[in-house]
């Protein structure tokens, strides 16, 4: 008899992760097997029968999973989404085996894959919000991992996360009841809690000290995996509001234009914060914060800005996932607590690799061309383009302000030292020291080859937009 495809989906990833927490002390033993779950998974789950989902139906529809009286729903879309994810999870637990992120990083994280699943799944799509705030709960797990003292990331994360799905349960309370009485209050709801889960100005306060404090890979898994879920509920919670005869993505006149403005004022603020950073982190952080705004700018042209906003997202994990090595290992010379710009003097004559990781995650952040995230930024610049020319110069200045910052950054990286420090010796007996030094080159290899072929990231985006257009 074959597992109903939502059982797999959920139980695939948890039942693993209950193991896992009593071999947390061995972090190459819980990230070998947490990979191999997630590869596991996605074998699996790519065999799964899905039903094709027919015109004028709900994007996610077929094979259903009944539990007290709501739906659990597999169809192409969620198993699309769910396999590329896999694979993602894949390679960050295995490089945990290497360089271990906190005890709870990979059990919390094979969590977390099955809460985003579950949010996917969900039916009515508004309450699969609630597996989304189950995520982040973990989310917030992992971003404490390891951690002793502050927990102000976490918290923040967590806050403000739950009041934005607060803010759109109440939406749809409001849509159930009375939908043309609160009409107004629904569309401003909606937008409002969309901001705050995408960390749209002014609710950015938490994305800088996410990276700040967080271990280095936990952001390409939060930031990165998470938000790149959350992206295809919010579609799909936009299109799946009637109000009247149509949906509030086409029938409400301001909300576009004001989630545009919104993605806009994101972008210049992550732009012009960079330009004032003083540590990696916080360089990351702001970039981040523009690589947002251009996510939200994206999803503020409705079904065209889809696609879009997805190759914006796989090129943020990458970009996220090849800092987070460059910042693991350059942590590994001067210490977790030196994060100035100042401490990495001389860097790039002792851990090149790590240098040229560092950079090159930061620039596809940025969208520069000849990184990974060039592709992506620049179909959001030809798609502001034709609403006005104004955004697309945001998008420039917001670039141009990152690159600034990552000059002002690498300098001191690039001043040359004297005496022994010019060099990095690995002993031949440390194989685990070679091993580091050997992935950290073929990830600065694999990053050049998405500058080669870039339509590996834009494959992964325009297939899965297929499938939502049927």
């Amino acid at each position: 008899m074959m597992i109903p495809g939502p059982v797999l989906l959920l139980a695939g990833p948890l039942l693993p992760a209950l193991v896992l927490l009593f071999l947390r002390r061995w972090p190459v033993v819980t990230g070998v097997v947490g990979g191999l779950v997630a590869l596991g998974l996605r074998l699996g789950v790519a065999a799964l029968p899905t039903a094709a989902v027919a015109g004028g139906a709900p994007l996610f529809g077929g094979p259903v999973l009944t539990i007290l009286g709501r739906s659990l729903v597999l169809t192409p879309v969620v198993q699309q989404l769910m396999l590329q994810i896999y694979v993602a999870a894949a390679l960050l637990f295995f490089l945990s085996a290497l360089w271990p992120q906190g005890a709870d990083f990979v059990p919390a994280g094979l969590g977390m894959l099955a809460s985003l699943a579950a949010a996917l799944m969900f039916r009515p799509v508004i309450f699969g919000l609630l597996f989304w705030l189950l995520a982040a709960i973990l989310g917030a797990v992992l971003i404490q991992s390891g951690r002793v003292g502050s927990t102000r990331a976490a918290l923040r994360y967590l806050l403000l996360t739950s009041v934005a799905v607060a803010i759109l349960l109440l939406a749809a309370w409001m849509l159930g009841s009375q939908p043309e009485v609160f009409v107004s209050a629904i569309w401003r709801l909606l937008l409002l809690g969309l901001l705050i889960l995408l960390a749209g100005f002014p609710f950015h306060i938490w994305v800088r000290p996410v990276l700040a404090e967080a271990a280095p890979l936990v952001g390409p898994f939060v930031l990165g995996l998470g938000q790149l879920v959350l992206v295809m509920l919010a579609f799909e919670l936009l299109l799946a509001v009637p109000l009247g005869q149509q949906t509030l993505v086409f029938q409400e006149t301001q909300f576009l234009p004001l989630l545009r403005l919104f993605g806009g004022l994101t972008l210049a603020v992550g732009g012009l914060l960079a330009l004032t950073a003083q540590a990696w982190s916080g360089l990351l952080g702001y970039a981040l914060l523009a690589d947002m705004g251009a996510v939200i700018l994206a999803l503020s042209f409705g079904v065209s800005g889809l696609p879009v906003a997805l190759a914006l997202l796989w090129a943020r994990f990458v970009a996220l996932t090849l800092a987070g090595l460059g910042v693991t290992a350059l942590r590994g010379q001067v210490g977790d607590a030196a994060d100035a710009f100042v401490a990495g003097r001389g860097l790039a004559w002792r851990v090149p690799p790590a240098v040229a990781l560092f950079g090159l995650g930061l620039f596809t952040l940025a969208g520069l061309p000849l990184t990974p995230g060039f592709p992506g930024r620049w179909l959001v610049l030809t798609l502001v383009a034709t609403n006005s020319a104004w955004y697309a110069v945001l998008v420039a200045l917001a670039a141009a302000g990152v690159v600034v910052g990552g000059l002002r950054c690498l300098v001191p990286f690039l001043s040359r030292p004297g005496g022994e420090d010019a060099v990095v010796v690995v002993p031949a007996g440390e194989w685990p020291a070679r091993l580091r030094q050997w992935v950290l080159a073929g990830a600065l290899v694999a990053g050049l080859l998405l500058v080669l072929f870039p339509q590996a990231l834009l494959g992964l985006a325009y297939r899965l937009a297929a499938l939502v257009y049927g």
